[in-house]
């Protein structure tokens, strides 16, 4: 039985894991997806789904620099970004049915995950479906789950 560690934290370390350094736009949870903020080579902010034209930027990793009492991290810390790896992540609040091992990686407009592909609907809140990712493990909404994702991959924005 695997244990979770925590969202944001790598679930299974290799040579070919993969993150970068950004700066904080705005408050991102440990494990949450983050698109490419002003300054597209040095920000990152929360995905909050407000945009078609966001672009995915990869998962924020659980670090030292962000407020370790609030598992997040706040504008100007230093956010350790994801984008080869395996992870801890938290299926969304949103998730209709959660995840199962297998399925294909979606972001919802609250930033945590969810199954892919996503249902299309008019709200003007976005969503963004990953290709190259899986979800190693599955759970309900809430749960922390594994998740391997493979960037630079396609990522296509969905108006949920």
């Amino acid at each position: 039985m695997l244990t979770p560690t925590g969202s944001g934290r790598i679930a299974e370390g290799n040579c070919g894991t993969s993150a970068g350094s950004m700066a904080a736009e705005n408050t991102i949870a440990f494990g949450q997806a983050v698109k490419y903020g002003t300054d597209k080579e040095k920000q990152v902010k929360a995905w909050d789904g407000a945009a078609s034209a966001d672009k995915f930027a990869g998962i924020a990793l659980h670090g030292v620099t962000g407020d370790l009492d609030n598992d997040q991290y706040v504008q100007g810390n230093a956010v350790p970004v994801l984008k080869k790896g395996t992870v801890w992540v938290k299926v969304s609040a949103n998730s209709a049915a959660g995840v199962i091992a297998g399925q294909t990686a979606a972001v919802r407009d609250d930033g945590f995950f969810d199954a892919g592909p996503l249902v299309v609907g008019t709200s003007g809140k976005y969503g963004v479906e990953i290709d190259g990712s899986e979800f190693l493990t599955g759970g309900e909404p809430g749960d922390l789950v594994k998740l391997s994702i493979n960037l630079p991959s396609k990522t296509s924005n969905v108006q949920l």
